[in-house]
């Protein structure tokens, strides 16, 4: 007779948790990406401007959703809203960070 029991399931890893310090290590400082952007001619995004359209936008939804969502499924939508965002921060900092160690190991060409 064949047993009911449920055979476990694969243990998945689990990941880290999104925070903004995780960011912040990530990502350049304001100097940083100035001389980077002045170095490479690029434009350098205006963070204050996105990070207050972020915020605004956030406080947008919230006075939206009152009385419409409990604390609850309130809460949740906003960790997974702030998690997207901070998770994007995050992986432009692996990419910035993983482009200064291939540019790092890159051979030099300079002439002599």
């Amino acid at each position: 007779m064949a047993s009911n029991r449920s055979k476990s399931s694969p243990k998945t890893k689990t990941r880290p948790a999104l925070s903004f310090e995780m960011a912040a290590q990530l990502c350049p400082n304001d100097g940083l990406a100035q001389n980077v952007a002045e170095r490479f001619g690029l434009t350098i995004p205006e963070y204050d401007d996105i990070r207050l359209a972020q915020v605004t936008t956030l406080e947008q939804m919230a006075t939206a959703f009152q009385g419409s969502l409990n604390e609850r499924a309130a809460e949740m939508h906003f960790q997974r809203i702030v998690g997207a965002i901070v998770g994007s921060a995050i992986g432009a900092g692996r990419f910035y960070s993983e482009t200064v160690v291939k540019a790092r190991n890159r051979p030099s060409r300079r002439r002599r």
